[in-house]
């Protein structure tokens, strides 16, 4: 089988190696296993960021860009980000403009010289979703999954895509019931199953000491969590309502000030990374100053776990963050106010469902069983798979076979991909839960760790 690895050459935040990390993750699948030819197409900058250390034992497996190519992307690179760069983005996202024709002809390209049957890629691009209209490839779009550490650690592998654009929001909650049978997980079964660990810290962590400002401002009142997109997230820009962080906040906290909710705002741990972010977050800051008295503003100086927070709060609300999944860990009722690769069509309530009483608990928790066991028991893959070839082919294979019986049938593809993904993955849980997680001299079992040999004298 001849699969691509495309790795996103368009500049993105202002520079042409926004990818680096992706490619060195990637390297290892080349050295593919038996049936597999894998191929990787990045730009010159991100192989030179690289260095030949690297990339010298794939040589023969690596794709370049031309010179003309190159230039395109230096002058993409030259538009300042926030202003033009950025809805040229969105622009390739959606599959619109003359960013978008370039790379349906880039691609045309490749496949003219390694005609692959595969195409992997990390996060969205709509120049690949026209090219499949083209050429009968089946195409696995990867992200980051809506789990981190301390929780599982995955990823997505979609052919649909990612975030809102992946196979879930094109699901009911009732298609999700068929496809696992109707069988729930319970939120214990996810936090000792599937967290990084046996210590589940994210068990542990949800029963933090507060810190002072929030143990003072914290008596008898109603609590929402308010987790921040960074400011030219797809997920925010693409994948949602607004446009920018200050129209959340707006929309959300005046609400839920005025039903007597405190609400915690927590910017992304990148925004310090990032000037745009760090403006975006303090104008958004600024602009609830009338409702400063009803909000704590959650950063630096005061850290505290999304687990933690997730004990606290009442309701959880976000636009489409990894956050709103990972408070399923805890049974929390979520407002997904966008459209977010854990969001069946049906399922989360609204603010308005919640505000005005209306929300019915008990049928929202039975759905999140279903979710969980979906999401956490097959559809969701370890982060590590990306780094095994073996096991990355395999999923590729399944993959593929899957979208040739099963043509464009959303719930053909999310049954039969949970059916063979999940007896591994359901085995795997039990075993963590039961037996616990070796880590090798730790002295886990109780008996200390053997010294090692020392050399004679």
């Amino acid at each position: 089988m001849r699969v691509l690895l495309y790795v996103e050459p368009h500049p993105i935040r202002d520079t042409l190696t926004h990818f680096a990390d992706i490619v060195r993750e990637f390297l290892p699948l080349l050295s593919s296993a038996p049936g597999f030819d894998i191929r990787l197409f990045a730009n010159e900058a991100t192989f030179t960021h690289l260095g030949k250390t690297h990339l010298s034992p794939h040589d023969n497996r690596l794709i370049h860009t031309t010179r003309d190519e190159e230039a395109l992307f230096g002058q993409y690179q030259k538009l300042p980000w926030e202003t033009e760069g950025l809805p040229v983005w969105l622009k390739l996202m959606s599959g619109k403009g003359k960013v978008s024709e370039r790379q349906l002809d880039l691609l045309r390209r490749i496949w003219n010289i390694f005609p692959f049957e595969v195409i992997v890629h990390w996060g969205e691009n709509g120049a690949v979703t026209r090219f499949l209209e083209e050429r009968p490839v089946t195409r696995v779009a990867m992200e980051l999954g809506c789990t981190r550490p301390p929780f599982l650690n995955s990823v997505v592998m979609d052919p649909y895509g990612t975030n809102g654009a992946g196979v879930v929001p094109k699901l009911t909650i009732e298609d999700l019931r068929g496809i696992v049978d109707n069988q729930s997980m319970s939120r214990h079964e996810a936090l000792f199953g599937f967290s990084q660990s046996i210590a589940a810290p994210g068990y542990a962590e949800q029963f933090q000491p507060l810190p002072g400002e929030l143990d003072a401002r914290w008596t008898n009142q109603k609590a929402a969590f308010l987790p921040l997109q960074l400011f030219d997230d797809a997920n925010l820009l693409r994948f949602s309502p607004y446009n920018t962080v200050s129209d959340v906040v707006l929309d959300v906290v005046p609400k839920l000030a005025e039903a007597g909710y405190m609400t915690i705002i927590k910017p992304h741990p990148a925004s310090k990374f990032r000037k745009g972010s760090l403006h975006a977050n303090s104008f958004a800051r600024r602009a609830l100053h009338p409702w400063s008295d009803r909000i704590i503003w959650c950063d630096d100086s005061t850290p505290l776990a999304n687990s933690r927070l997730f004990n606290l709060a009442d309701i959880v609300v976000t636009v489409n963050s990894s956050v709103g999944f990972e408070a399923l860990y805890y049974d929390k009722p979520v407002v997904v106010l966008g459209d977010a690769v854990y969001k069946p069509k049906d399922m989360f309530p609204t603010l308005d469902d919640i505000l005005s009483g209306s929300f019915d608990r008990d049928a929202y928790l039975d759905a999140a069983g279903i979710l969980r066991n979906f999401m956490l028991g097959g559809y969701l893959q370890p982060e590590a798979i990306r780094r095994d070839p073996s096991g990355f082919g395999c999923r590729l294979s399944l993959i593929r076979h899957l979208q040739q019986i099963g043509g464009d049938d959303p719930v053909k593809f999310a049954r039969g991909y949970w059916n063979a993904c999940a007896p591994a993955h359901k085995s795997l849980a039990a075993s963590a839960v039961f037996w616990g997680l070796s880590v090798p001299d730790q002295a886990e079992f109780g008996v200390p760790a053997i010294p090692p040999k020392s050399p004679p004298a």
